[in-house]
């Protein structure tokens, strides 16, 4: 049941898909381009299918990871009191803001 709920889930920047569904668990990818960053909306969008829906939202299971460029050091605020971490799981695979894999070698 689940699943098939998940399936109407839809998160877009624009006509964009801006969401990655794997079972019950997504990845909203919240780029920032050209000095706009569309994580708030995306959260929003994110948070109003889940009232829609009558689903919560574990917010202590959610988690930011932020990707820079090298040599870039913006710093940005936290979302919805979602944690900025240095390294994030997905899948077995861990990323991290460089865009590197080092842990797992």
């Amino acid at each position: 049941m689940f699943i098939i709920s998940l399936n109407d889930l839809d998160v877009k920047i624009g006509a964009e898909p801006a969401i990655i569904k794997c079972a019950d668990d997504c990845t909203i990818v919240a780029p920032v381009m050209k000095g706009h960053d569309f994580s708030l909306d995306l959260i929003r969008q994110f948070v109003g299918w889940a009232e829609t829906y009558s689903m919560n939202c574990n917010s202590s299971k959610c988690k930011e990871l932020i990707f820079r460029k090298k040599g870039h050091t913006d710093v940005y605020s936290n979302i919805s009191g979602i944690p900025q971490c240095t390294e994030l799981k997905i899948v077995g695979l861990t990323f991290q803001p460089n865009f590197r894999f080092d842990i797992h070698f």
